[in-house]
């Protein structure tokens, strides 16, 4: 005769429960059950013991977001780049306290995010957030982001057909796959400049050629690690990080903004050097100046 089975080692798990409709949301409760070691059974208790309660938006609707809702979007799509669950606490003490928490409920409706509330003292409170769709709390961040990217990534594709060096057909490889779809657009256009780059053998500075693929010098910066992750040390593949001062074809105009001062110090006392030969005052001022006759500190010059 078989031997009934009698629990007695337990262990917790969480059991999520159906999603319901509650009003813009749906949500489910998340609750904490001991279950059997050996069998699997639930041991049976008089109350519910809810450790969570889960709310998430249903759709998409990017119509209708303030100005407020596109700069909170902007800060989770940067915190969620480097983990999938954010932590609410230090979200809204950056953003402001209570009313924080209810421009992040507006922006959940508008976006796929999913809320978690966790039991703190009787009441549930705002635990974490999860990002469930990155590219509709993108566009939402900055709308037409997802058409430039997809632009920027056909572009792309069809720019870097016949190559021949085999570090820029890797990066090629890399663009035709899949995961290039979620690339943002400026790494798109880094990574499809460092294959022509390669392919032409040249060498350039990286704010150049920031400022050439990019449209400003500092905007490599952000993006380096997440490029150097996929080609490698820019420095390999031509990129050198030289000078701190490049000067691009253009117009503009440069400021002495010691000039006067300078220049009463070369009328007072002008250098030995000078011969006395040249056809002007400038002429003179310019050449004591080519020979470096003033010390860094009083001559400086700025970019208007």
């Amino acid at each position: 005769m078989k031997q009934a089975h009698t629990c007695v080692k337990f262990r917790s798990i969480r059991r999520e429960g159906p999603w319901q409709q509650t009003g813009l949301f749906r949500e489910r409760e998340v609750e904490s059950v001991s279950i059997c070691r050996d069998c699997g059974r639930a041991r049976p208790g008089r109350f519910r013991k809810i450790v969570a309660v889960e709310r998430e938006g249903t759709h998409s609707q990017a119509g209708g977001v303030t100005i407020s809702l596109r700069r909170l979007a902007r800060r989770i799509v940067s915190l969620s780049r480097a983990r999938t669950e954010i932590r609410a606490n230090g979200l809204i003490r950056r953003l402001g306290g209570v009313q924080a928490e209810s421009e992040i409920e507006q922006l959940a409706h508008a976006a796929l995010l999913r809320l978690i509330y966790r039991r703190a003292g009787g009441t549930l409170q705002l635990h974490s957030i999860r990002v469930l769709d990155c590219s509709s709390l993108e566009e939402i961040a900055q709308p037409g982001l997802l058409a430039r990217r997809t632009a920027a990534l056909a572009e792309a594709r069809g720019t870097l057909q016949n190559l021949v060096n085999p570090e820029a057909v890797s990066i090629r490889e890399v663009l035709a796959s899949n995961k290039a779809a979620e690339f943002d657009e400026r790494m798109i256009k880094a990574l499809a400049a460092l294959a022509r780059l390669l392919e032409t053998g040249d060498v350039v500075p990286a704010r150049a050629f920031s400022a050439q693929v990019l449209g400003n010098s500092k905007a490599l910066s952000p993006i380096r690690r997440r490029l150097e992750k996929i080609v490698g040390p820019l420095e390999r593949l031509g990129i050198r990080d030289w000078g701190g001062l490049v000067l691009m074809a253009g117009s503009g105009s440069l400021s002495l903004s010691h000039f006067k001062r300078v220049w009463n110090m070369w009328e007072r006392a002008p250098p030995r050097c000078c011969s006395g030969q040249e056809d002007s005052p400038i002429a003179a001022f310019s050449d004591c100046l080519a020979k470096q006759h003033v010390r860094k500190q009083e001559f400086a010059f700025g970019v208007i």
